[in-house]
């Protein structure tokens, strides 16, 4: 629906955008969502509340504003190298694949090399929802 009346307010979002972040401002309208569940795949028992998975539905202007400021974001943390030359997540140009073939890359080098090849991963399951509230918000303030 935006890119259908895009033309006629490119210049006042602009400016609004513009604003927010000058000002370090976010509007409260912004900051609310609606809330669907889904129910996860394969989840039979849908009374159990981890059969369900809760989707955030954002005001479209409000994830505008979000990805200008993670432009911006990203842009500062390449011009300053604030982050590993191998960060991939959220800066432009790279991608998933980059890093899979860095990985390949890699481990096909070391085993090359003679040497042992090992990869370790981890998935904390309900790692979000054992975060405590009230500490989360005192860390983001720091």
């Amino acid at each position: 629906m935006l890119q259908a009346i895009w033309p006629s307010i490119s210049q006042v979002t602009t400016l609004l955008y513009n604003a927010c972040v000058a000002l370090g401002y976010h509007p409260s309208p912004f900051k609310t969502a609606e809330v669907a569940m889904i129910p996860k795949l394969n989840k039979r028992d849908l009374s159990d509340i981890s059969a369900w998975r809760p989707i955030s539905l954002l005001s479209c202007l409000s994830k505008g504003l979000e990805r200008v400021i993670g432009r911006r974001l990203a842009y500062l943390a390449i011009k300053h190298k604030v982050l590993h030359p191998d960060q991939a997540g959220a800066l432009p140009k790279r991608s998933a694949t980059d890093i899979v073939t860095a990985l390949v890359y890699d481990v096909e080098r070391a085993l090359g090399n003679g040497k042992v090849a090992t990869l370790v991963t981890m998935d904390v399951k309900g790692a979000f929802d054992a975060i405590l509230p009230n500490r989360l918000v005192l860390r983001l303030r720091q």
